[in-house]
């Protein structure tokens, strides 16, 4: 999942919704309350029969970890209930912040049968909830409960699909000790699910790995091969692929009966899987600021091909800037995360790699971002008014087509944190450098408030960013007579 794209879903929800263990699973430290979830419900087969003895499992998706908060199995019914499993809520160290809401998944296995999962849910625990607007409650009411709410999340564990294959050398000799993993499973046909795929796929299925490991984790034995036996039917799956002598590999597959040629604007392989890995070169990078050429440590770097899927490696800097990927020939896009206490951006350069020699040294150059102060200010006081959150609209290149949005602005670019203004109305963020439209209450602005110039609203104000400069840019806010 794209960072953009979870910034977008986690500020409406003042939630951060990162994949566990990615290069944006960043926030900072948090003072992390749990609520009672009461959640229950069935176990079905594709017919409406109920199913005896199914392992259901309920995870918190937003802890700190992430981790499963109940396990049980269904009646003779199907029935199962999970009673005040304690919820983990994303909470500040400030009080007057605290979001009150948590994130859950409910999934679930059974002999023959292929694992299924419900989308992921939020639980609101606010009382302040009942005060937000009714437009914003329904869209929390979309994607998640309220607390005293009746919570039911019926599972159809369907008969079990298969994913399998092959992986051999570019020798055609067989490669055992393969490490497979299932992940971002999604629907074919997605009528009747959730609208957004960050919701309605199985986003637990990395915490999956370790309640039910069997379903999502295979190795290649002796003759190459492995296997999924219980995967469930009509559906995609990116692969992950990893062995200490190739490169990762992902991919995506899908379990449907006619599957279609692409996901998400990206191939998908038919099954059964006849995969080539290729041998590997050498790639050792020094990682430099770009402006001072001064070698830096610290930097999560990331050699991908185009649009997450084929080959990939990562590492991070030493205290010398270096690190060492290796790759096979083919192009990638190489990415580096800076640490977020400097003022420098996440960085993107083509890298080429040949098919000799077998060590190719790169330089990756670190690009300085601008720092914008924004600040929101009483029209009539003159004082800043704390937590108001900002965005910024851009076009942006996807899957072949131009995609205009408008996106939560974050402290800096390697990290969804959703900000808000200080107790003096101000907010520190590191951007990439041009030019683009900046606008004030990307979230409801607080109660009472509203932008004096409506244009600072939508479409914002044009802001122009150079590399290492300073920006500051001041929002004037009313209140408005009740």
């Amino acid at each position: 999942m794209r960072m953009e794209t979870l910034a977008v879903v986690s500020v409406i929800f003042g939630l951060s919704l990162v994949q566990p263990g990615s290069a944006q699973d960043k926030s900072p430290t948090l003072a992390v309350r749990t609520a009672p979830l009461t959640v229950s419900g069935k176990a079905m087969d594709e017919t409406g029969r109920p199913i005896k003895g199914a392992t259901i499992f309920v995870v918190s998706t937003n802890g700190s970890p992430p981790q499963t908060i109940g396990q049980t199995t269904t009646d003779e019914n199907g029935s199962y209930e999970f009673r005040d499993a304690p919820l983990p809520l994303i909470t500040s160290s400030k009080p007057a912040d605290q979001s009150r809401a948590g994130c859950f998944q409910v999934f679930g296995k059974a002999p023959g049968r292929g694992f299924a999962w419900r989308g992921m849910k939020f639980l609101h625990v606010s009382p302040m909830i009942e005060k937000v607007e009714p437009q914003l409650r329904e869209s929390y009411r979309k994607n998640g409960f309220f607390a005293g709410d009746k919570i039911e999340l019926d599972l159809t564990l369907a008969p079990a699909a298969r994913i399998h294959g092959r992986f051999v050398d570019d020798g055609g000799k067989p490669i055992a000790g393969v490490k497979v993993q299932l992940g971002k499973c999604d629907f074919v046909d997605p009528r009747g699910k959730e609208d957004h795929i960050n919701f309605r796929e199985f986003w637990a299925i990395w915490q999956a790995a370790d309640a039910m490991p069997d379903q999502v984790l295979a190795t290649s034995d002796a003759d190459g091969l492995f296997e999924f036996k219980s995967v469930p039917p009509e559906i995609f799956c990116w692969v992950y692929v990893e062995h200490p002598d190739y490169a990762g590999l992902t991919f995506y597959t899908s379990t449907a009966t006619s599957p279609p040629a692409s996901h998400d604007n990206r191939p998908v392989v038919r099954l059964p899987i006849a995969m080539t890995l290729y041998p590997t070169r050498t790639i050792p990078i020094l990682v430099q600021l770009s402006d001072t050429g001064q070698p830096i440590s610290g930097v999560e770097v990331f050699a991908g091909q185009p649009d997450y899927t084929g080959y990939s490696s990562r590492g991070i800097s030493d205290k010398d800037g270096k690190l060492t990927l290796r790759l096979p020939a083919g192009n990638y896009d190489l990415q580096g995360d800076p640490p977020s206490e400097l003022d420098y951006i996440h960085t993107s350069q083509n890298l080429v790699v040949e098919q000799s020699p077998g060590e190719q040294p790169t330089t990756l150059q670190i690009q300085p971002g601008c720092v914008l102060l924004l600040r929101a200010i009483d029209a009539d006081t003159g004082a800043g008014i704390p937590d108001v959150t900002f965005g910024y609209e851009k076009t942006e290149q996807r899957g072949g087509r131009l995609v205009r949005g408008r996106w939560g602005v974050q402290s800096h670019t390697t990290k969804v944190d959703n900000p808000k203004t200080n107790a003096d109305g101000e907010l520190r963020a590191v951007v990439p450098p041009g030019v683009r439209n900046y606008n004030v209450g990307f979230t409801v602005l607080p109660k009472g408030y509203q932008a004096v110039k409506s244009e600072d609203a939508r479409p914002g104000r044009l802001l122009d960013l150079p590399a290492g400069k300073t920006i500051k840019a001041e929002f004037m806010l009313r209140k408005i007579a009740e």
